[in-house]
């Protein structure tokens, strides 16, 4: 698992350094990096986030078509970048099942970003990663759970909206 990590990581790296897009590792990825000083070994998937303000059509494009050089479909491994919004004293990203139509906020604390190592490669980490990944994974996160679900589990996460046929145009 870890190669498939590090090797999605130095593709993200390599596509965000192109549009001069700095990212964050989040979530599940930022639990295994403090949690176990690495990957936890059941991931599905590498979590990532950047700021809001670098949202952009051609950014979603890209990233969704995956850029001639970034060829993250050879990697049969998901990546998901989040985008973080500012909220008052809080960040917020969005989440989504698309099968239900529904979608929901995960709420952090404020956070400034600090540099790290994960599989050999520099990355960035919240600054106070204990009050981030508490918000997510509560004040036993440092107990692996069996039956963890992102649209199930999360303390942070926001109550459920749904959206309509009509709403995806």
């Amino acid at each position: 698992m870890d190669n498939k990590v590090r090797e999605a990581l130095i593709a993200l790296k390599t596509f965000t350094s192109k549009l001069f897009i700095p990212f964050f590792i989040s979530s599940g990825t930022l639990l295994g990096w403090l949690r176990q000083c690495g990957v936890i070994p059941y991931t599905s998937d590498l979590d990532t986030a950047t700021w809001a303000t670098y949202a952009s059509p051609q950014l979603i494009d890209k990233f969704i078509h995956n850029d001639v050089v970034l060829r993250l479909n050879e990697l049969d491994f998901r990546v998901d970048l989040f985008f973080t919004y500012k909220e008052g004293s809080n960040y917020t990203f969005t989440g989504h099942i698309p099968r239900d139509k529904a979608y929901f906020r995960y709420i952090y604390p404020n956070f400034t970003l600090c540099s790290a190592e994960l599989l050999g490669l520099k990355v960035l980490v919240p600054c106070n990663p204990v009050d981030v990944i508490s918000a997510e994974y509560g004040p036993d996160w440092y107990i692996p759970k069996a039956n963890w679900s992102y649209c199930e589990s999360p303390y942070n996460m926001s109550p459920r909206m749904n959206w309509t046929d009509s709403q995806t145009g």
